[in-house]
């Protein structure tokens, strides 16, 4: 019994830190990519990889990489993507665990985790942009200049990761959000 509970351990020890677990990073360009450990997309942007898709970030440090969808055009482009929803083929309606953790799969809908989240909040200051759009293709946004994840607790899961938002800009969505949506994203970059 201890030899099974062993294996994933082991198992995870004998990863290398930035295994290629994203399609499309190979070669010179994962060697490079894991050398500089990319804490968001800004970092990514940076290295010079300026194409929207997956990439990895880590905000947990250099042995947890994270795949996370990087929009590098939308108003100059460095946006981490933490919610992509787009045609419901990811369920949403989920337990705390997963919501801490995060769920779905960068390419496609997900939820990139509250600590996740949170790590990068407490690492530079984000602002916060929020795309919508409607069954009849309409499209609106809203910004939020400053945007953290519980800034200032002790344990960031006892807080219940509280959200910090101030700077409102309208982009259309004004504050409600009030729509039935087939589309939505939100992002954050560095402030």
């Amino acid at each position: 019994m201890k030899a099974l509970l062993a294996l994933p351990l082991l198992l995870l020890l004998s990863t290398p830190p930035c295994a290629p677990q994203v399609s499309g990073i190979r070669g010179d360009a994962l060697e490079r990519f894991c050398l500089q450990q990319p804490l968001d997309c800004d970092d990514i942007y940076a290295q010079g990889y300026q194409s929207d898709g997956v990439y990895l970030i880590y905000p947990s440090g250099p042995s947890v990489p994270v795949p996370v969808f990087c929009d590098m055009t939308t108003e100059g482009g460095k946006w981490t993507v933490f919610q992509k929803r787009f045609n419901g083929s990811v369920s949403f309606f989920r337990g705390w665990n997963d919501y801490k953790l995060g769920f779905g799969r960068a390419d496609g809908e997900y939820w990139l985790g509250l600590q996740n989240m949170h790590l990068l909040t407490l690492k530079q200051k984000y602002e916060l942009r929020v795309d919508l759009e409607d069954f009849e293709n309409n499209t609106a946004y809203a910004k939020y200049a400053d945007f953290s994840i519980s800034p200032n607790a002790v344990s960031a899961e006892e807080d219940g990761y509280t959200l910090f938002v101030a700077g409102f800009e309208d982009g259309g969505a004004g504050k409600g959000f009030y729509y039935s949506l087939k589309r939505t994203e939100m992002k954050i970059r560095r402030a």
